[in-house]
Formats: C-alpha cells, structure tokens, sequence
C-alpha cells in the first residue's frame, strides 16, 4: 500500500484509488458475506443506481458478483460496490472474465 500510494497516488493525482474485487459465483455469495463482514462489519454487495443512490442487490439477482473487498485510499463509499453487474464497468469486467485477455 505504501508503493502504490507513494509512487502512483500522490505525485501525479492520474490514478484517484485502487482497489480489490472477489469475483463471487451466486452460490458462494451468502458465504462470501459472512466471511468479509469478520473484517468489514457492514460489508454488504451493492450497486449505483441511476439516481446515485446506492441499493443492496438481492440475493440471487446475478449469476455472479465482483464487489470492492479492498480501497486505497480507503473509500468507504466504495466497499462492497458490485462493478461486475455495473452499467459502466460491467461490460469490460465480464468481457476480461469470459476472455481471460487484458484490457483497458
């Protein structure tokens, strides 16, 4: 954390956070929870929607989930926030996941 927030974060303001995603299988979500919130108390998968409000995503509502487990700096407005089902994000996460090719 201290490399990348010495290195990249401060010095040149290009890169504003950056974080970690556990892809989760819809049939490993309730177990997933259980096991982040021993570290994250609140920790519940959620998404944006169009009003900027932030929902809970109902279980089984995807066949999978990729939620921020991990911000730096620490973004609390972030945890848990699903961009594998996000209308902006979720394509490229889905076409990295199916391809297994790096993208931009």
């Amino acid at each position: 954390e201290n490399f990348v927030s010495s290195k990249f974060l401060n010095p040149n303001k290009i890169i504003k956070w950056t974080t970690w995603n556990q892809h989760v299988v819809n049939a490993e979500r309730a177990a997933f929870e259980v096991d982040v919130r021993k570290f994250q108390p609140d920790f519940r998968i959620f998404f944006y929607g169009a009003d900027g409000s932030a929902y809970l995503l109902p279980e089984n509502s995807s066949v999978a989930y990729d939620p921020i487990i991990y911000c730096s700096p620490p973004t609390d407005s972030l945890i848990g926030f699903d961009v594998y089902n996000d209308a902006i994000e979720g394509p490229t996460i889905r076409y990295v996941s199916s391809s297994g090719r790096i993208t931009s």
